[in-house]
């Protein structure tokens, strides 16, 4: 915990490079929207951290033992998914964790404060509900399986949408987080879990910034869709102009 207020109290830079690190991955996923190796593998290595960040901390509570097993645990994945890229298609399990574990967040926050759901009037912590939500990614991974087969998957949506989170999640943090506000939640270990939860942008109630979230998500999704018509109408064109440049080469000879 030490390492961690260092690097948050006294380079609060840090906090700003991850998240122009994220923006720069969220960019990149929703301007190139073509389905290519590297993007999965962005999206693998992100999966790590978030399945393997809490986990470590809350049984070593030390930043630089859950540093090192989100790094394995990153390259683990990146390995499993070229290994098996015929038989798994992993990006959408990650895809499908994030989700739940923000609208799970979403969900927490809004019992925290006194509004139930299905008459539910107690409330979990995101560290209560990390176990459930990566069992419903799981379960709800196995059950799309059942019905398509990811592997085959051609859509590059998923790993939009995976940038469109990242994007949207960078954009807030970077604008409106005061990262001197963290220094009330370094002082004790559920404080410094929340921290982790948002860095890892599944978890903006601290801030109360989950409407802010989804009104930018949709933006970004509508920006994506329309780029993407214009991407490919411009790719067409450029393949289409090479293809006549190529016959009439042909022609010459």
């Amino acid at each position: 915990m030490d390492i961690l207020r260092s690097c948050m109290q006294n380079q609060g830079n840090v906090f700003v490079i991850i998240n122009i690190l994220e923006f720069a991955m969220g960019l990149l996923l929703c301007l190139i929207p073509m389905k290519k190796a590297w993007q999965e593998y962005l999206v693998c290595a992100y999966g790590g951290f978030l399945f393997g960040a809490f986990p470590a901390y809350d049984v070593s509570e030390s930043i630089l033992f859950m540093v090192a097993c989100s790094v394995i645990l990153a390259a683990g994945l990146c390995l499993v998914q070229y290994l098996y890229r015929d038989g798994l298609y992993l990006p959408v399990l990650v895809v499908l964790a994030k989700g739940i574990f923000i609208l799970g967040s979403m969900i927490l926050y809004e019992m925290d404060n006194g509004r139930s759901f299905y008459q539910t009037v107690f409330a979990w912590s995101m560290e209560e509900f990390f176990p459930l939500a990566v069992f419903l990614s799981v379960i709800a991974y196995v059950a799309m399986n059942f019905v398509i087969n990811l592997a085959k998957i051609r859509s590059h949506v998923p790993l939009a949408l995976f940038g469109a989170m990242e994007l949207c999640g960078a954009a807030i943090q970077l604008y409106r987080a005061d990262d001197s506000a963290f220094d009330k939640l370094l002082h004790d270990r559920e404080g410094t879990s929340d921290i982790l939860f948002y860095i890892l942008k599944v978890d903006f109630s601290y801030f109360d910034e989950g409407a802010i979230f989804v009104m930018g998500l949709l933006a970004i999704l509508a920006g994506y869709f329309l780029w993407n018509k214009i991407f490919q109408a411009v790719l067409a064109a450029y393949v289409e102009r090479k293809r006549k440049e190529g016959s009439r080469t042909k022609q010459s000879i």
